[in-house]
Protein backbone atom coordinates (compact mmCIF):
# COMPACT_ATOMS: atom_id res chain seq x y z
CA UNK A 1 0.00 0.00 0.00
CA UNK A 2 1.41 3.57 -1.47
CA UNK A 3 2.32 5.83 1.80
CA UNK A 4 -0.33 8.89 2.27
CA UNK A 5 1.51 12.26 1.64
CA UNK A 6 -0.72 15.07 4.02
CA UNK A 7 0.31 18.50 3.90
CA UNK A 8 -0.58 21.00 6.13
CA UNK A 9 -3.69 23.04 5.51
CA UNK A 10 -1.35 26.22 5.19
CA UNK A 11 1.84 24.37 2.62
CA UNK A 12 -1.62 23.27 0.38
CA UNK A 13 -2.63 27.07 0.42
CA UNK A 14 0.67 28.10 -0.71
CA UNK A 15 1.19 25.67 -3.36
CA UNK A 16 -1.97 26.31 -5.25
CA UNK A 17 -1.35 29.93 -4.80
CA UNK A 18 1.44 29.71 -6.66
CA UNK A 19 -0.24 27.53 -9.44
CA UNK A 20 -2.59 30.45 -10.24
CA UNK A 21 -0.75 33.70 -9.89
CA UNK A 22 2.89 32.39 -11.13
CA UNK A 23 1.92 29.45 -14.65
CA UNK A 24 5.24 28.75 -15.15
CA UNK A 25 4.89 26.75 -11.80
CA UNK A 26 2.77 23.98 -14.45
CA UNK A 27 4.11 25.20 -17.89
CA UNK A 28 6.52 27.37 -19.34
CA UNK A 29 5.32 30.87 -20.90
CA UNK A 30 3.90 30.43 -24.76
CA UNK A 31 5.56 33.82 -26.80
CA UNK A 32 3.03 36.31 -27.45
CA UNK A 33 3.18 38.65 -31.14
CA UNK A 34 3.04 42.39 -30.33
CA UNK A 35 0.55 44.46 -32.13
CA UNK A 36 2.20 48.15 -33.04
CA UNK A 37 -0.29 50.61 -32.21
CA UNK A 38 0.58 53.90 -33.60
CA UNK A 39 2.07 56.51 -31.10
CA UNK A 40 -0.23 59.37 -30.02
CA UNK A 41 2.70 61.46 -29.94
CA UNK A 42 6.63 61.37 -30.78
CA UNK A 43 8.70 62.25 -27.67
CA UNK A 44 11.12 65.14 -28.23
CA UNK A 45 14.23 63.47 -28.38
CA UNK A 46 12.03 61.38 -31.76
CA UNK A 47 12.03 62.76 -35.03
CA UNK A 48 10.82 61.14 -37.74
CA UNK A 49 12.54 62.90 -40.37
CA UNK A 50 15.75 62.35 -38.84
CA UNK A 51 15.27 58.58 -38.59
CA UNK A 52 13.53 58.59 -42.23
CA UNK A 53 17.12 59.63 -43.35
CA UNK A 54 18.83 56.70 -41.39
CA UNK A 55 16.97 54.21 -43.42
CA UNK A 56 18.63 52.75 -46.73
CA UNK A 57 16.24 54.38 -48.68
CA UNK A 58 15.62 57.90 -47.48
CA UNK A 59 11.65 58.15 -46.36
CA UNK A 60 9.23 60.79 -46.35
CA UNK A 61 7.92 61.25 -42.72
CA UNK A 62 4.74 61.97 -43.96
CA UNK A 63 4.14 58.25 -45.71
CA UNK A 64 6.16 56.80 -42.37
CA UNK A 65 4.28 55.52 -39.28
CA UNK A 66 5.87 55.64 -35.16
CA UNK A 67 5.41 52.68 -33.02
CA UNK A 68 6.70 51.86 -29.43
CA UNK A 69 8.75 48.86 -29.79
CA UNK A 70 8.76 45.84 -27.93
CA UNK A 71 11.12 47.10 -24.89
CA UNK A 72 11.04 50.25 -23.31
CA UNK A 73 12.82 53.05 -25.15
CA UNK A 74 12.25 51.24 -28.31
CA UNK A 75 10.69 52.63 -31.42
CA UNK A 76 9.90 50.97 -34.99
CA UNK A 77 9.35 53.23 -37.92
CA UNK A 78 7.42 51.57 -40.71
CA UNK A 79 7.38 53.75 -44.22
CA UNK A 80 4.24 52.56 -46.41
CA UNK A 81 5.71 53.60 -49.63
CA UNK A 82 8.97 51.27 -50.19
CA UNK A 83 7.44 49.69 -47.97
CA UNK A 84 10.52 49.53 -45.22
CA UNK A 85 10.67 48.55 -41.60
CA UNK A 86 12.94 49.85 -38.93
CA UNK A 87 13.88 49.10 -35.14
CA UNK A 88 15.50 51.44 -33.28
CA UNK A 89 16.31 52.54 -29.57
CA UNK A 90 16.72 55.97 -28.04
CA UNK A 91 17.98 55.56 -25.37
CA UNK A 92 20.33 58.66 -25.67
CA UNK A 93 18.42 61.44 -25.81
CA UNK A 94 18.41 62.73 -29.56
CA UNK A 95 20.74 59.96 -30.80
CA UNK A 96 18.15 56.92 -31.75
CA UNK A 97 20.14 54.31 -32.79
CA UNK A 98 18.93 51.37 -35.52
CA UNK A 99 18.98 48.04 -34.75
CA UNK A 100 17.72 46.31 -37.58
CA UNK A 101 15.99 47.44 -40.55
CA UNK A 102 14.52 45.82 -43.84
CA UNK A 103 14.38 47.67 -46.98
CA UNK A 104 11.90 46.25 -49.15
CA UNK A 105 12.03 48.45 -52.32
CA UNK A 106 13.61 45.98 -54.33
CA UNK A 107 11.57 42.61 -52.34
CA UNK A 108 10.49 39.74 -54.47
CA UNK A 109 7.52 38.06 -52.74
CA UNK A 110 6.86 34.46 -53.28
CA UNK A 111 3.56 34.98 -54.72
CA UNK A 112 3.80 36.09 -58.53
CA UNK A 113 1.89 38.98 -59.46
CA UNK A 114 -1.15 38.56 -61.42
CA UNK A 115 -1.27 41.52 -63.27
CA UNK A 116 0.87 44.12 -61.59
CA UNK A 117 -1.63 45.50 -59.87
CA UNK A 118 -1.22 43.83 -55.85
CA UNK A 119 -0.67 45.85 -53.22
CA UNK A 120 2.69 44.72 -50.64
CA UNK A 121 3.10 46.31 -47.09
CA UNK A 122 4.57 45.51 -44.06
CA UNK A 123 2.02 44.04 -41.29
CA UNK A 124 1.79 46.33 -37.98
CA UNK A 125 2.76 43.40 -35.86
CA UNK A 126 6.06 41.96 -34.45
CA UNK A 127 5.70 38.22 -34.60
CA UNK A 128 8.51 36.23 -31.74
CA UNK A 129 11.11 33.87 -32.68
CA UNK A 130 11.51 32.49 -29.82
CA UNK A 131 13.32 34.27 -27.52
CA UNK A 132 15.87 35.05 -30.45
CA UNK A 133 14.33 38.64 -31.60
CA UNK A 134 11.26 39.69 -34.32
CA UNK A 135 9.81 38.72 -37.65
CA UNK A 136 7.18 40.49 -39.52
CA UNK A 137 4.85 40.28 -41.88
CA UNK A 138 4.98 41.06 -45.81
CA UNK A 139 1.97 40.95 -47.07
CA UNK A 140 0.64 41.09 -50.92
CA UNK A 141 -2.73 41.54 -51.54
CA UNK A 142 -4.96 41.38 -54.55
CA UNK A 143 -8.17 41.98 -55.13
CA UNK A 144 -10.97 41.47 -57.75
CA UNK A 145 -14.07 43.80 -57.73
CA UNK A 146 -17.34 42.21 -59.33
CA UNK A 147 -20.55 44.09 -59.56
CA UNK A 148 -22.23 44.33 -56.18
CA UNK A 149 -19.02 42.41 -54.54
CA UNK A 150 -15.88 41.38 -54.66
CA UNK A 151 -12.74 39.18 -53.74
CA UNK A 152 -9.87 39.84 -52.17
CA UNK A 153 -6.15 37.94 -50.74
CA UNK A 154 -3.73 38.53 -48.64
CA UNK A 155 -0.01 35.67 -49.13
CA UNK A 156 2.32 36.52 -46.44
CA UNK A 157 6.19 35.89 -46.17
CA UNK A 158 7.25 36.49 -42.59
CA UNK A 159 11.35 37.55 -42.38
CA UNK A 160 13.52 38.21 -39.56
CA UNK A 161 13.74 41.65 -38.32
CA UNK A 162 16.43 41.42 -35.20
CA UNK A 163 19.69 42.62 -34.36
CA UNK A 164 20.51 39.02 -32.53
CA UNK A 165 19.74 36.89 -35.63
CA UNK A 166 20.09 37.25 -39.70
CA UNK A 167 17.77 40.07 -40.51
CA UNK A 168 16.07 39.60 -44.11
CA UNK A 169 16.33 35.95 -43.83
CA UNK A 170 12.80 34.27 -44.82
CA UNK A 171 11.24 31.92 -41.77
CA UNK A 172 7.82 30.98 -44.08
CA UNK A 173 6.93 31.76 -47.83
CA UNK A 174 3.83 32.02 -49.30
CA UNK A 175 1.78 31.98 -46.18
CA UNK A 176 -2.29 32.67 -46.90
CA UNK A 177 -2.95 35.71 -44.71
CA UNK A 178 -6.94 36.45 -45.27
CA UNK A 179 -9.29 36.14 -47.82
CA UNK A 180 -12.65 37.58 -48.56
CA UNK A 181 -15.77 36.95 -50.70
CA UNK A 182 -18.91 38.49 -51.54
CA UNK A 183 -21.22 38.29 -54.47
CA UNK A 184 -24.59 39.98 -54.47
CA UNK A 185 -27.71 37.50 -54.27
CA UNK A 186 -30.48 40.31 -54.41
CA UNK A 187 -31.25 41.73 -57.64
CA UNK A 188 -34.35 43.46 -56.98
CA UNK A 189 -36.89 45.72 -54.48
CA UNK A 190 -38.69 42.69 -53.65
CA UNK A 191 -35.76 40.77 -53.29
CA UNK A 192 -34.08 43.38 -50.24
CA UNK A 193 -37.20 43.66 -48.74
CA UNK A 194 -37.61 39.68 -47.69
CA UNK A 195 -33.98 38.30 -47.78
CA UNK A 196 -32.26 39.37 -44.42
CA UNK A 197 -29.05 38.72 -46.26
CA UNK A 198 -28.90 40.14 -50.04
CA UNK A 199 -24.67 38.40 -50.30
CA UNK A 200 -23.20 35.21 -50.54
CA UNK A 201 -19.92 35.92 -48.21
CA UNK A 202 -17.10 33.85 -47.14
CA UNK A 203 -13.58 35.37 -44.92
CA UNK A 204 -10.87 33.34 -43.82
CA UNK A 205 -8.56 34.64 -41.68
CA UNK A 206 -4.61 33.66 -40.52
CA UNK A 207 -3.47 32.19 -36.35
CA UNK A 208 -0.26 31.26 -35.40
CA UNK A 209 0.50 29.76 -31.80
CA UNK A 210 4.65 30.30 -31.51
CA UNK A 211 7.09 28.15 -30.01
CA UNK A 212 9.89 29.71 -26.85
CA UNK A 213 12.27 27.52 -28.32
CA UNK A 214 11.66 28.69 -31.80
CA UNK A 215 14.84 29.71 -34.50
CA UNK A 216 15.27 31.44 -37.15
CA UNK A 217 15.81 27.79 -39.03
CA UNK A 218 13.31 26.06 -37.38
CA UNK A 219 10.73 28.65 -35.70
CA UNK A 220 8.38 26.02 -34.54
CA UNK A 221 5.08 27.93 -35.41
CA UNK A 222 1.92 26.53 -35.61
CA UNK A 223 -0.58 27.45 -38.08
CA UNK A 224 -4.28 27.47 -38.13
CA UNK A 225 -6.94 28.77 -40.90
CA UNK A 226 -10.41 30.16 -39.91
CA UNK A 227 -13.33 30.55 -42.32
CA UNK A 228 -16.73 32.13 -42.15
CA UNK A 229 -19.41 31.40 -44.66
CA UNK A 230 -22.47 33.06 -44.33
CA UNK A 231 -24.73 32.12 -47.19
CA UNK A 232 -27.39 34.66 -48.99
CA UNK A 233 -30.98 34.17 -47.51
CA UNK A 234 -29.89 33.59 -43.69
CA UNK A 235 -29.42 35.62 -40.78
CA UNK A 236 -25.87 35.92 -39.14
CA UNK A 237 -26.98 33.94 -36.25
CA UNK A 238 -26.71 31.12 -39.23
CA UNK A 239 -23.31 31.30 -40.38
CA UNK A 240 -20.86 28.56 -40.18
CA UNK A 241 -17.09 29.27 -38.95
CA UNK A 242 -14.80 26.44 -39.26
CA UNK A 243 -10.76 25.70 -38.29
CA UNK A 244 -8.13 23.48 -39.16
CA UNK A 245 -4.81 23.34 -39.46
CA UNK A 246 -2.28 24.43 -41.68
CA UNK A 247 1.15 22.04 -42.44
CA UNK A 248 3.37 25.03 -43.68
CA UNK A 249 7.27 24.08 -43.68
CA UNK A 250 9.65 26.85 -42.61
CA UNK A 251 11.58 28.05 -45.74
CA UNK A 252 14.89 26.57 -44.34
CA UNK A 253 13.51 23.19 -45.14
CA UNK A 254 11.81 24.13 -48.64
CA UNK A 255 13.16 22.50 -52.13
CA UNK A 256 10.45 24.73 -53.88
CA UNK A 257 10.38 28.23 -53.20
CA UNK A 258 7.65 29.09 -55.58
CA UNK A 259 3.88 29.33 -53.94
CA UNK A 260 1.71 26.56 -54.77
CA UNK A 261 -1.28 28.69 -54.37
CA UNK A 262 -2.71 30.78 -57.03
CA UNK A 263 -4.68 34.21 -57.38
CA UNK A 264 -8.22 33.54 -57.57
CA UNK A 265 -9.81 36.23 -60.45
CA UNK A 266 -12.72 34.66 -61.52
Amino acid sequence: MLPILRLHPAWLCLVLYSMVLNPLAIAQDTPKALVLKTAKSSPATINIEALCKLLATPCQPKQAKLYPGPSPQSWVLIDEAQPAIALFNSYNPGQPVMQSQLDLSQYKHSMPLPNNDAEMSVHPVLYPIGTQGWAVAITLRHAVPYSGGGRGQTVADFVALSPKVDSGKVLYRCVPFSESEMIRACFSEQDYKRSPHCHDESSGHLTIRYAASGTVLNPGWRFAWHSTDWPAGVPATKAQRSQRPLDITPASSQAVTQCATEWHDE
